[in-house]
């Protein structure tokens, strides 16, 4: 069974804090997820691209060419059930734990207890 490409819960969380463009996104990935999640700026808009075709985000144009991005209701669903999920490893560069931790204020309370 292939593994499960968990950028897409790192872009995911990333929405749901307040980052809504993929410059946005890359900053803060390497200000505050860096210590235990690495992705490359080449990695977040073909990310966010399949993320938009699964209906989870929508990308609305601003400021005449300015791609601002944003979780639908089924991307907030999708985010909480991925927080909910037990973690089965934890690698050093990528520990998704670490990850569900940080975007845990973004679901109820029911999903971390």
């Amino acid at each position: 069974m292939p593994k499960e490409n968990m950028t897409r819960y790192a872009i995911l969380g990333l929405l749901a804090s307040g980052c809504t463009s993929g410059y946005e996104m890359k900053h803060t990935i390497d200000t505050s997820l860096n210590h235990f999640w690495k992705i490359s700026f080449e990695q977040v808009y073909p990310t966010l691209k399949r993320l938009e075709a699964e209906g989870l985000i929508v990308e609305e144009v601003t400021d005449g060419e300015r791609k601002q991005f944003a979780l639908t209701e089924n991307g907030h669903v999708e985010l909480e059930r991925w927080v909910a999920e037990p973690s089965v490893e934890l690698p050093v560069q990528r520990n998704d734990l670490l990850l569900k931790l940080y975007f845990a204020r973004h679901v109820s309370k029911d999903v971390t207890m």
